[in-house]
């Protein structure tokens, strides 16, 4: 299956269409065990998120999740990765990651960027983890990379919006390379699932481009969930799409969406990154 559990509402709440705050350990187990249930496999994660690594380690033995977590940012971070992958894999209780990224795509830019992907790449030859990669957000520093070093996995932003990585022929690459591509923010922090009145007011000003969202919603008789979901299924260049959740009811929706590629969405596309990236967005 090609949809991923995201955990960072585990760990702290998330998301500007979140009101229920952080999950409950009691969602948490229910969470996962009607994804386990349903095939879903895949479990990101994060030391930056909070708590979430530490939560999911009460529930993983229990389990066959293949889990991808992130370093933090080397920059600001105060343990080595050797040191940072020790911590992570003791909250898990783990002994080993499926995937291992740096959560911060600078620590393969900066002058250190060959001596950080050195110890990533001893900790895949030690056996405690079986892919490597990164985790960005744009596409010129992801182009950067790949071609300096072997990255195995990539996590990148990909929405009806924010179509950048394919756009700039950056999706087609990775294919060619071999490279596991799962994306994030398929719903971008839930503004595309919100009803045009429960909108932040920062939105109005990009009332145009969400009103041709909703005329495309209604244009095809589908949710945002039914346009968010069948739009990254049906990329051939994706091998897993990340969705967080805050309750299995959720859960239960997004694995019951009937996807389909309808025409036009190529049409939803764009560039403003005032809109397309939540780190700019004043809520």
């Amino acid at each position: 299956m090609k949809l991923g559990l995201g955990t960072a509402q585990f760990g702290m709440p998330y998301g500007v269409a979140n009101k229920t705050g952080q999950v409950n350990l009691e969602e948490v187990s229910k969470i996962l065990e009607l994804a386990q249930s349903r095939g879903v496999y895949i479990i990101d994660t994060a030391a930056a998120y909070g708590e979430s690594e530490k939560v999911l380690g009460n529930f993983l033995l229990k389990y066959n999740f293949k889990v991808v977590s992130k370093i933090p940012s080397l920059t600001k971070a105060k343990d080595s990765i050797a040191t940072s992958i020790d911590n992570s894999l003791s909250n898990l209780k783990l002994d080993s990651f499926y995937g291992l990224l740096f959560h911060d795509a600078s620590d393969l830019l900066c002058n250190k960027a060959n001596e950080n992907w050195k110890n990533l790449q001893d900790a895949k030859y030690s056996g405690r983890v079986e892919k490597i990669g990164v985790s960005v957000y744009e596409p010129e520093e992801l182009s950067q990379i790949i071609n300096q070093f072997e990255i195995d996995i990539v996590q990148l932003p990909l929405n009806l919006f924010d179509q950048r990585f394919i756009t700039s022929g950056m999706m087609s690459e990775l294919k060619k390379r071999g490279i596991e591509v799962h994306v994030r923010s398929i719903f971008l922090q839930g503004l595309l699932l919100m009803a045009p009145e429960l909108r932040p007011s920062y939105f109005k000003s990009y009332s145009d481009h969400l009103a041709k969202y909703d005329d495309y919603l209604a244009q095809y008789h589908c949710t945002g969930l039914d346009a968010t979901i069948g739009f990254v299924q049906n990329c051939n260049f994706v091998d897993h799409f990340i969705c967080g959740v805050d309750n299995v009811g959720q859960l239960k929706e997004i694995l019951n969406v009937k996807s389909k590629k309808n025409d036009g969405m190529e049409d939803l596309a764009c560039y403003d990154q005032g809109l397309i990236h939540p780190g700019r967005w004043v809520l």
